[in-house]
């Protein structure tokens, strides 16, 4: 009994020890790991009641259930989840897919087509410079709403081809996302009949001969339901430069249920757009004209 005794206070007295030793932090640390849990607790309960939608939220039958709940979802949030898009896309989405093995000519890569409903609100632009400086930069070819062709940051050694495979009457559209190489020309313009070839579609398809490449900007805050993104778009036109500042909030998951279930309990804002990246990149083209 002793022996028990004494353990646990050389426990509490390394632990204390240990607290006093550590480098400063904005919140103290605590030698007690009872009430440092705690404290842990209800902060991180504030943050994610206020992170999380209520239609997200299962029914809890107690506060150390929701509690429990909490928790567990604090830890999922630091990695992706398998059934949301923002994963399942994860190394086209987020920039792993260039360290692929890549062939000279033909596909890279491809990842599982996923549902998404997204809708775009307009911001007013300040006076001056331009927002979101360094921010990393898309360069969009528009090919029509259903088709996306961007190069990632600008990048020239892969074009990223988002293709619509099916649209819900709800608003909610399915992509499938791959890379590939060969598609652009010496000049870095679009080549269209070796892009539609690998695509596998005709070059008719192709909505937007002719149309001036549009610059997105982009600065995005992964969800635990899509993604919130502050973009810029900027295209050169016959009248001079055009630029567009939008919100752009998304619910993306690999099934449309899941989707449905949530986005049937949002309302959208009033001067809300229904589309996706690349029916605004389209819009915005059209309206600059073919470059002088």
């Amino acid at each position: 009994m002793r022996a028990v005794v004494g353990k646990h206070v050389g426990l509490w007295f390394l632990l204390l020890l240990a607290s006093h030793s550590l480098p400063p932090r904005d919140e103290p640390v605590i030698a007690l790991p009872c009430l440092k849990y705690s404290k842990w607790r209800f902060k991180y309960r504030r943050n994610l009641q206020k992170e999380f939608m209520p239609v997200a939220r299962p029914h809890f039958t107690s506060v150390a259930a929701e509690n429990h709940w909490l928790r567990r979802e604090a830890k999922r949030a630091q990695r992706p989840q398998p059934g949301i898009l923002h994963s399942t896309w994860s190394l086209c989405e987020r920039g792993n897919g260039e360290k692929m093995t890549m062939g000279a000519v033909g596909s890279v890569s491809s990842c599982r087509a996923g549902w998404e409903w997204r809708f775009f609100v307009p911001v007013p632009l300040d006076e001056g410079e331009l927002p979101l400086a360094g921010q990393r930069e898309d360069i969009y070819f528009p090919a029509g709403d259903g088709l996306g062709l961007k190069l990632r940051n600008g990048s020239s050694q892969s074009l990223e081809v988002k293709k619509r495979l099916n649209q819900s009457p709800e608003g909610a559209e399915q992509w499938s996302k791959s890379l590939h190489r060969g598609c652009l020309n010496a000049d870095g313009l679009l080549d269209v009949t070796r892009c539609a070839e690998q695509i596998g579609i005709a070059p008719e398809e192709f909505a937007a001969r002719g149309l001036p490449v549009v610059r997105v900007r982009k600065k995005r805050r992964w969800t635990e339901l899509g993604e919130e993104v502050d973009c810029l778009f900027m295209v050169e036109g016959d009248q001079g430069l055009i630029a567009e500042r939008y919100t752009s909030v998304s619910v993306e998951a690999t099934d449309l249920q899941d989707v449905l279930r949530v986005t049937r309990q949002l309302q959208l804002p009033d001067n809300a757009t229904m589309a996706g990246y690349p029916q605004i990149v389209q819009r915005l083209a059209e309206r600059a004209g073919s470059p002088g």
